[in-house]
């Protein structure tokens, strides 16, 4: 769990990557992980420390002759090694460690993965710093769905999580009339192909999406059913539509 969230983003990478027959880039992503598990056992600390591009390539069936997956996997590799090091600097290289270290608090077990630079997701708005810490929160979640919010996946304050800063979510919120975009935001997002790869780190535009998304989870959910998972729905149910709603092999 904590190998695969480790490289859960990349999803403006996704129209260049080499998919799996019929599966999404996540999937793509999650399958080849899956696939390495089964055959070999999880990766060790030690090994995750040193990975490389090419071995990042290896392991997802990806080829580094094209330049965005040459940067994508240069970015699985360098947040995979963060986690190794974390891991044996840390933790003594156990990774149930980490978990149990956060004393079965979602917010402390954030703010320790957030120690890792590309965890800590924040940007700037103006004068204004504006955390995200999506990969972060989405850990915590899949913990807890994962264990039945029991032992490692128990989190006595789960509802103090937002309901993560994804894409997906203004997205969706977008096309059923809820949120209603600038004219000359939403002419940049319906540009095409751009916008995925095109906002930078500290980008107004998506420093204004992001946060929509970003209410505590309680609002949306009710906080009394979050320690049986329930507070962790509306992640779990955006994306179904809004897979539907995106185009194209870039999903």
């Amino acid at each position: 769990m904590l190998t695969l969230d480790a490289i859960n983003f990349g999803s403006g990478w996704f129209p260049h990557l080499r998919k799996r027959p019929g599966a999404s880039g996540y999937f793509t992503v999650a399958g080849g992980l899956t696939d390495h598990f089964r055959a070999h056992g999880s990766i060790p600390p030690e090994r995750l420390a040193v990975l490389t591009a090419e071995d990042c390539a290896a392991l997802f069936g990806q080829a580094l002759t094209d330049e965005p997956i040459r940067e994508l996997m240069g970015l699985f590799a360098r947040s995979l090694s963060d986690l190794g090091r974390f891991l044996l600097e840390r933790f003594s290289g156990r990774f149930t460690a980490l978990v149990e270290a956060a004393g079965h608090s979602a917010e402390r077990l954030v703010a320790s993965l957030a120690e890792m630079p590309l965890y800590r997701d924040v940007a700037r708005y103006g004068d204004f710093e504006v955390p995200f810490y999506k990969r972060a929160q989405i850990t915590v979640t899949d913990l807890a769905l994962a264990f039945g919010a029991e032992g490692w996946g128990r989190f006595d304050d789960l509802e103090r999580l937002t309901a993560f800063a994804d894409n997906l979510v203004p997205h969706v919120l977008r096309v059923d009339g809820v949120l209603e975009y600038s004219p000359a935001l939403a002419e940049r997002l319906d540009q095409g192909g751009a916008p995925r790869r095109g906002f930078g780190r500290g980008d107004r535009a998506a420093c204004l999406r992001g946060p929509c998304c970003g209410a505590p989870r309680g609002r949306v959910a009710s906080p009394g059913s979050a320690r049986d998972g329930d507070g962790a729905r509306p992640r779990a149910l955006v994306p179904r539509p809004g897979r539907a709603l995106q185009a194209g092999p870039g999903v």
